[in-house]
C-alpha cells in the first residue's frame, strides 16, 4: 500500500536530482498525514472490518477518504505546501 506514496519519489528522483529524496518522500506521505489531521476532526475514518480480520487479511480495516486521497486533494495540498 505504503509503495504507491513512494515509488513517485524515487522516480521524481531521477527527473528531478537536485531536490532531496526526505522532501519528495514527504510530498508522497502528504496525503497519510491529511488523512490523520481530517481523521481526527471526524471527516474521513477508517474501521476495523472484522470479516477481513477473521480471513487474515493484512490491513483488517475499511477507509473512507475521499478528500485527502483524491486527485482534488492532492493538488489542494500540493498547492498548500508551497
Amino acid at each position: 500500500m505504503w509503495v504507491g506514496h513512494y515509488a513517485p519519489a524515487l522516480v521524481a528522483k531521477t527527473i528531478c536530482p537536485r531536490v532531496p529524496l526526505p522532501i519528495l518522500a514527504f510530498a508522497g506521505a502528504l496525503p497519510d498525514a491529511a488523512f490523520m489531521v481530517l481523521n481526527l476532526i471526524g471527516v474521513e475514518s477508517f474501521n476495523l472490518d472484522r470479516s477481513i480480520q477473521r480471513q487474515g487479511g493484512c490491513f483488517p480495516y475499511t477507509n473512507d477518504y475521499p478528500y485527502s486521497h483524491s486527485l482534488a486533494g492532492m493538488v489542494g495540498l500540493g498547492i498548500l505546501s508551497v
